[in-house]
């Protein structure tokens, strides 16, 4: 869509697979392609020719999408590990994004579904049903360098601030938590909200409430926050993501994408799409 005019610029159907719950989206860095998960590959689809690319083979399903800051490398979720006890994902990986090849992997102990890079590309923040956050240093992989430690239930989201020094989780305790990207130290708990994003100059904070509304934090130096508030009607929010200039959000809901803007505090446009599970601003 333009935020512009509000016209559909590009649009392709996502192929339909069994085995595939959802399929995670993202941006390369310089927002000429969007990845998408497709079965047992990542497939690239350039916006201005709208078609698929390139593909890249993983080898089995991804729940979850990340990639690097310089577009080079995919982090995502690891094959799934098969005993008689247990059919878990234990790992995050770290791809090469034209061949697919595994760089690094990443053990954990529960299902991995979320993922975060650091601005710089040197860290990278894991979690998922275990509801402890991992911050991983890439060239020192063996263990994490950092565990966040307080949500009581699985996390569902994760973003470093553009700074690179606090880090936000959020996920089924409906609680978004502010931590030292440096220290694990928690910084701030805002209660039921999730679905965390990070303006782009790093002093706001988008989130989403499990009910009908979007709110946007101010972060200020001693971490306080407060709130501005804007109905989102018909549908429970499940994806929020800032404009570039900062002044919108796009709020994404089972049957509309709108733009709140946030001078007003009121939804500036609507427009109708179904089935809104994830939305992102390409920021270039």
């Amino acid at each position: 869509w333009s935020i512009v005019t509000q016209q559909l610029l590009s649009s392709f159907e996502l192929p339909a697979s069994p085995n595939q719950v959802g399929h995670p989206l993202a941006f390369t860095p310089d927002a000429q392609q969007l990845a998408f998960a497709n079965e047992d590959r990542i497939d690239w689809f350039d916006v201005a020719q709208s078609k698929v690319i390139a593909s890249t083979p993983v080898g089995h399903e991804c729940r979850f999408l990340s990639i690097s800051p310089d577009g080079t490398h995919i982090a995502t979720n690891g094959a799934r590990q098969f005993n008689r006890l247990t059919d878990r994902n234990l790992s995050a990986v770290v791809l090469e994004r034209r061949t697919g090849t595994v760089l690094q992997t990443l053990p954990q102990a529960e299902f991995v579904q979320c993922a975060a890079w650091s601005p710089d590309g040197r860290r990278l923040a894991t979690s998922g049903l275990d509801p402890n956050v991992s911050v991983w240093d890439l060239e020192q992989p063996a263990v994490p360098s950092l565990v966040c430690r307080g949500h009581s239930q699985a996390v569902t989201h994760l973003a470093f601030d553009p700074d690179g020094e606090l880090l936000l989780s959020s996920g089924s305790d409906r609680k978004t938590r502010v931590w030292s990207a440096r220290s694990g130290e928690l910084l701030q708990e805002i209660e039921d909200h999730y679905g965390v994003r990070f303006s782009e100059d790093g002093r706001w904070l988008g989130c989403a409430h499990p009910g009908r509304q979007v709110a946007r934090f101010e972060i200020v130096e001693d971490i306080a926050c407060r709130t501005v508030t804007a109905d989102a009607p018909n549908a429970p929010v499940w994806s929020v993501d800032f404009s570039p200039d900062d002044e919108r959000l796009a709020v994404a809901s089972v049957n509309h994408l709108q733009l709140v803007d946030w001078r007003s505090g009121k939804v500036a446009h609507r427009m109708t799409e179904r089935n809104n599970s994830q939305v992102r601003f390409a920021s270039a």
